[in-house]
């Protein structure tokens, strides 16, 4: 696994769906550039509450501040997979999945931040972490809310022809 050093930021204006797809086909494209020959994924997750993309907590501050809105609230989550095959054809598709957060008190959340592991999470939390204390699946996958909806990749990957296992696509 090689990380992307794309900018999320160049895309964070665009509608949550489109920023997803557009974040993960960037980060995909980044890795290509640099690996060409390779088969490469990239992926993106957006959190997404009444509408508004919550973005990734700069600061444990931004990271309570989102689960202070959170709580008590259903929301969606839109992971976006991208696909180039090592002759560059490219696939890119999201899902989506909806969570419900508890109710959270101020200290609550600020025993969840001082773990550490809201930071750099969309919308500050892992559905997949200690979070798993006070968030549930309503709908959808929960793969797709851990970011790596892998039904959605396996379809990506025999679509583009991936030799791989069979029983794995």
């Amino acid at each position: 696994m090689e990380p992307s050093t794309f900018d999320e930021a160049t895309v964070r204006s665009l509608p949550a769906r489109r920023q997803a797809l557009a974040a993960a086909r960037g980060k995909a494209d980044e890795v290509h550039r640099r690996r060409p020959g390779e088969w490469v994924v990239g992926c993106d997750t957006v959190v997404v509450l009444d509408g508004e993309p919550l973005g990734k907590p700069h600061r444990p501050h931004d990271a309570a501040l989102m689960l202070g809105r959170l709580g008590g609230c259903e929301h969606a989550v839109i992971s976006a997979v991208a696909v180039i095959t090592p002759k560059g054809r490219r696939a890119s598709a999201a899902a989506s999945s909806r969570v419900r957060v508890d109710a959270l008190s101020p200290a609550r959340i600020r025993a969840y931040v001082a773990t550490g592991e809201p930071l750099d999470k969309a919308g500050a939390y892992a559905i997949q972490g200690h979070a798993a204390e006070f968030t549930r699946l309503v709908s959808g996958r929960f793969d797709t809310v851990v970011g790596l909806p892998v039904r959605l990749l396996y379809r990506l990957l025999r679509r583009l022809g991936h030799p791989g296992p069979a029983e794995l696509l």
